[in-house]
């Protein structure tokens, strides 16, 4: 486990991560602070229907798509 510490740029306070973590400079990020205090970086996925036409998704099996999925009451604020 690396130790990193917390430093102040300008307004900001800020933990570098090191190059072996392979983050790509303007990758994003959603953060999550935890109830204890742990802070979780999660990658942003790519939207992959983003360029996708009428056509591309006309054959889409969409019966099953959410079968297994639990909503958890905050997916829609970002």
């Amino acid at each position: 486990m690396q130790k990193v510490k917390a430093r102040k740029v300008g307004s900001s306070i800020v933990i570098s991560l090191t190059k072996d973590l392979n983050v790509k400079e303007g990758q994003e990020f959603y953060l999550h602070k935890g109830a204890d205090g742990y802070i979780s970086l999660i990658p942003k996925v790519p939207d992959i229907y983003a360029d996708a036409t009428a056509e591309d998704l006309k054959d889409m099996d969409t019966d099953n798509i959410a079968r297994d999925y639990r909503p958890r009451g905050s997916e829609l604020s970002e």
